[in-house]
């Protein structure tokens, strides 16, 4: 019994200085300060962790020598978008690019229709790609010499 309350002691202890060393760790290696832009001209990390308590997972992707910053498309959006039957897929791809680009700020209408003709469905590809519109990976059948 004294053996077994000796090992559990010393895994204890073990383990208390292995959160320490954790602890340092994390201290020795700075992360940006908050205030801290992105990238040169950019939002600051403090923006970027606002818009991740607000949207959840947020991207970034560097398109024809400009970085965009966006987040995931909610399943309630892309069922508005797909319900306007009438308009055509770049009218589609816009707005999902309108509604998911945070970075640069006022990404829409004249921006988007006057910038680079390829940008709006490079990003819109990429939001719907992070947005669970692509296979991870293949669909088996359900048959244990799969597993």
């Amino acid at each position: 019994m004294n053996e077994e309350l000796e090992m559990l002691h010393e895994q204890a202890a073990q383990e208390a200085e292995n959160m320490m060393m954790e602890q340092e760790h994390e201290e020795m290696v700075p992360g940006p300060e908050s205030d801290e832009e992105v990238f040169p001209g950019g939002p600051t990390w403090a923006q970027v962790e606002e818009w991740r308590r607000q949207y959840g997972d947020i991207y970034s992707v560097e398109l024809a020598g400009e970085t965009y910053i966006f987040r995931l498309l909610r399943r309630i959006e892309y069922k508005d978008i797909m319900r306007q039957r009438q308009q055509d897929a770049f009218w589609r791809e816009e707005k999902t690019v309108e509604l998911c680009v945070l970075w640069p700020p006022n990404f829409r209408g004249a921006a988007i229709s006057g910038g680079k003709a390829g940008v709006p469905t490079l990003l819109a590809e990429q939001i719907m790609d992070k947005s669970g519109f692509t296979m991870d990976g293949e669909a088996v059948p359900l048959d244990p010499k799969y597993f």
